[in-house]
């Protein structure tokens, strides 16, 4: 029986562990330096913490 719980324990340790690798591995981590929503559309300013790199997304709504 504890053969049994130390197996399952290890198992889940090891399924906790590859998560998250898996999840810290392909985020790229962005601040949101500002957000804009009009009527006619939306402007959002991101800026990645690692490079320094700013990405400006603008989304115009067509009628």
């Amino acid at each position: 029986m504890d053969s049994q719980k130390t197996s399952l324990k290890c198992l889940l340790y090891t399924m906790l562990a590859v998560v998250a690798g898996i999840t810290s591995a392909g985020c790229d981590r962005k601040e949101k330096v500002i957000d804009i929503e009009t009527p006619g559309g939306e402007i959002e300013v991101e800026r990645s913490t690692g490079t320094g790199k700013v990405d400006v997304d603008v989304d115009v709504d067509v009628r």
